[in-house]
């Protein structure tokens, strides 16, 4: 089974004409009728026992922004923990939105995925990167996002002043007439 994006639809029917035996080409389109969507509705629950909480869960891929490209090794137990840190951190809970500009492929989002959806929160991801669309979420939906390595919750209980220790978002990253997020926190310790 190979599952594309509508846009890359085309490129999906060129990969499945070069290679042999019988691979089922799945296009999500993004609507409830499309292929993804009812394979999920249709789909029996599966549950995988772990007999070993640190045997390997995942291997995720950076794209050598800081160096050469490298595979992250997640254990469960490693992403579990990582998770929960991260739904913590955030503050996440099941009112929360996340808006998704972090890819979700980059090291799995630092194991964001689950940390959302282990709070019960709500994944907000676009089609594609689209700025306007980027800020309208920010200002009407959305509860925390990451950009530039920095999650930021407006709205937070930490609005009234900055937290020792923490830096704010930088203005160069801030469009033009925009306040400061109410909360932002670094990704990685100050």
């Amino acid at each position: 089974m190979l599952i594309v994006d509508a846009d890359l639809a085309g490129l999906g029917r060129q990969v499945l004409a070069e290679l042999d035996g019988d691979v089922r080409l799945v296009v999500v389109s993004g609507g409830p009728d499309d292929d993804y969507e009812q394979l999920v509705q249709d789909a029996a629950p599966l549950q995988v026992p772990v007999e070993d909480e640190l045997s390997l869960l995942s291997i995720n891929y950076t794209s050598g922004t800081t160096g050469r490209p490298k595979g992250v090794m997640y254990s469960h137990r490693g992403a579990y923990l990582q998770a929960l840190a991260m739904a913590a951190q955030a503050g996440l809970s099941a009112r929360s939105t996340y808006l998704w500009t972090l890819p979700m492929f980059h090291c799995n989002g630092w194991c964001f995925p689950w940390a959302v959806t282990a709070a019960g929160a709500a994944h907000v991801a676009l089609r594609k990167v689209d700025p306007e669309r980027i800020w309208q979420a920010i200002r009407e939906e959305v509860s925390a996002t990451c950009a530039r390595r920095r999650p930021c919750s407006p709205g937070s209980p930490t609005a009234r002043g900055p937290t020792p220790g923490r830096r704010s978002v930088p203005s160069r990253w801030r469009p033009a007439g925009r306040r400061r997020p109410r909360r932002c926190w670094p990704a990685w310790p100050s």
